[in-house]
């Protein structure tokens, strides 16, 4: 494209092309479960944009979704009738090594990737290989309490958790709870053994009530190996690690202000793998049975609304 990227509003809805967005992940060999992961979403949720069930997504993931696959927000969005279509869908980012690409140079590039890899592992001290990551709503309303997921698996390990929050959040519960948490910059803090079965840490937060419409709020974290070697023993969370802040529940997942049959299944999920940390799975039900829900800032409640029976006048 001769235009630089357009600067899309954080609340705009971006009407997205799903065959792009197939055609971009397999030609670079991810998995949907993959991009799921980095743009904070499940992976049906993916399938879903791919096959245009959820043909219209906000700015803040399609962001997201761009970044997983290593391409600009332009490549993916849908444009008017009147520009060239094929062009749009036939464009990849030149020079940009994907995974195939990079197979078809030859398995020399490999041979000489895994000959640095593998000296650099020797020559580093032995640490345990750990994979964090993080699950994170795509939006949250002022006030609102919002659930997040740390999974971790690897080698055998004793680590410290290190997670903070953005500044003004809260730490409403955890499960479990962090060994040390400082409610003024937002660090928590656990202690824990990980290893090739996945262990998880939930935590609800709430939002800063005056935390502004549309802004992004940042969260962090890694994870602290004993090393010899500085620097080595630190691994960051990968995932999501943004939200945006918006009069959306976190469990809607297109934000249409209505919670439907395939966002309640993730949330039910969700609720399930979090053990004793509640999530407020009734008043989900609620939302879920309503026609449509809005955000209440005077009880900080999202309220459902029953649909209205015409009445002639």
């Amino acid at each position: 494209m001769d235009n630089p990227e357009q600067n899309y509003p954080l609340d705009a809805n971006l009407r997205i092309d799903g065959e792009v967005i197939r055609r971009l992940r397999e030609e670079q060999g991810l998995t949907q479960l993959y991009v799921a992961k980095v743009v904070g979403v499940t992976s049906d949720t993916i399938s879903r944009w791919e096959n245009n069930r959820y043909p219209s997504i906000k700015t803040a993931n399609a962001q997201r979704l761009a970044e997983a696959l290593e391409v600009e927000v332009d490549v993916i969005v849908q444009h008017p009738a009147d520009e060239a279509t094929e062009d749009v869908r036939d464009f990849s980012p030149p020079a940009r090594f994907t995974r195939v690409k990079m197979v078809l140079w030859g398995a020399g590039i490999v041979v000489v990737v895994t000959a640095l890899m593998l000296g650099w592992r020797l020559l580093s001290a032995p640490n345990p290989d750990v994979w964090a990551e993080r699950l994170l709503p795509s939006y949250a309303a002022p006030g609102a309490e919002v659930p997040v997921k740390l999974t971790f698996t690897g080698s055998a390990a004793r680590v410290v958790v290190r997670e903070q929050i953005p500044t003004g959040w809260e730490l409403v519960a955890a499960h479990p709870e962090p060994d040390s948490f400082d409610p003024a910059s937002g660090l928590m803090r656990w202690i824990m053994e990980v290893g090739q079965e996945s262990v998880s840490i939930h935590y609800l937060t709430r939002v800063a009530e005056k935390a502004p419409l549309h802004s992004l709020q940042k969260f962090s974290g890694e994870l602290v190996l004993r090393s010899e070697v500085p620097g080595h023993g630190r691994t960051r969370m990968v995932g999501a690690n943004q939200l945006v802040v918006e009069q959306v529940h976190w469990a809607d997942l297109n934000a249409d202000n209505r919670i439907d049959d395939d966002e309640m299944l993730d949330a039910s999920y969700l609720a399930e793998s979090a053990g004793s940390l509640s999530l407020g799975m009734e008043k989900l039900e609620k939302l879920w049975m309503a026609e449509h829900y809005y955000w209440d800032p005077d009880v900080n409640e999202f309220i459902g609304v029953e649909p209205e029976f015409s009445v002639d006048k």
